[in-house]
């Protein structure tokens, strides 16, 4: 058995890394940073996240707009997508409105009963793109049907309930569409 020596990280200059580091960001320096990992969309994640950032945004007396700036930087994966996507979310412009979008779509105390009830009335909002319903559905899906593990059986709900949020009109041209799946459903309908 071999035995590897880890090293603690350094930088260029060999001088051992520290994750506690100063920015700068124009005209306010900040006393210090935490890198704080980005948020891909997982919901038991979201309130420690944001806890970091409040913390961050008390501790470097930063202003609304910079923590504002700070947690979409921070926004990656499934929560990047659906944040650029969203249009509620275009006219977000503080921290706050931002914290009350994301608790709200990526919140993780529903009840099964409400998760089923909005999964079945689920509808393509005005301006919402067919992948952001897409992710929406998936969503749903896994949290009102978390202990379903038929791969075939989940798919075909999800197919179900995207043709159900769709308009008629698109809705006439995808039932007549050969479609294997979920997500070449969602490539079929983003294309109409």
């Amino acid at each position: 058995m071999d035995f590897v020596i880890l090293s603690p990280p350094t930088t260029r200059r060999g001088t051992p890394y520290n994750p506690i580091m100063a920015l700068n960001t124009g005209d306010q320096q900040t006393a210090f940073s935490i890198q704080i990992e980005n948020f891909n969309g997982e919901p038991d994640k979201l309130e420690w996240f944001l806890q970091q950032i409040t913390d961050l945004k008390q501790i470097n007396k930063w202003s609304d707009e910079m923590t504002f700036l700070f947690l979409k930087s921070k926004l990656a994966g499934s929560a990047l997508s659906w944040y650029a996507s969203n249009p509620t979310c275009k006219n977000v412009t503080t921290f706050d409105d931002a914290v009350t979008q994301l608790r709200a779509f990526f919140r993780n105390d529903s009840t099964p009963l409400s998760n089923s009830a909005e999964l079945h009335n689920i509808q393509l909002m005005p301006g919402e793109s067919i992948r952001n319903l897409a992710h929406r559905i998936q969503v749903l899906t896994s949290r009102t049907y978390n202990l379903l593990e038929d791969a075939a059986a989940l798919n075909q709900i999800q197919s179900i309930q995207l043709l159900n949020a769709l308009p008629l009109k698109m809705k006439q041209k995808l039932i007549h569409e050969d479609t294997k799946n979920f997500s070449s459903l969602v490539e079929k309908a983003h294309f109409l």
